[in-house]
C-alpha cells in the first residue's frame, strides 16, 4: 500500500499475455497492477537502501543493549585507572 500521494505518471506498454499475468498476480495479492509494478521497482532498485537502513537500526539497537550491560565506574576507579596509566 502506498502511503504517499501519487502525482507523477508514466506509461508502460505490455503485450496481452504479460498483462494477463500481471492481472492474475495483482488480484492474488489484492492490489492494483500499478501498485504491483511500483512495489517491484522499489524492491529492484531501492532494496539496498532498506537493507542499509535496517543494518544501521540493528547496530544502534546493539549499542543500546550493550550500554545496558556496562556497569558504571566510580570516580575513584577512574582516578586509579588514570594513575595506573601514568606509570607507562
Amino acid at each position: 500500500m502506498c502511503i504517499h500521494m501519487l502525482n507523477k505518471r508514466t506509461q508502460i506498454l505490455f503485450d496481452n499475455d504479460f498483462w494477463s499475468e500481471l492481472l492474475v498476480l495483482a488480484k492474488a495479492r489484492q492490489m492494483s497492477v500499478g501498485e504491483l509494478v511500483r512495489n517491484a521497482l522499489r524492491e529492484t532498485y531501492f532494496a539496498g537502501n532498506d537493507k542499509q537502513k535496517m543494518a544501521k537500526e540493528r547496530a544502534f539497537e546493539n549499542i543500546l543493549n550493550l550500554k545496558k550491560t556496562i556497569k558504571p565506574i566510580s570516580i575513584e576507579k577512574i582516578g586509579q585507572l588514570i594513575n595506573y596509566g601514568r606509570k607507562y
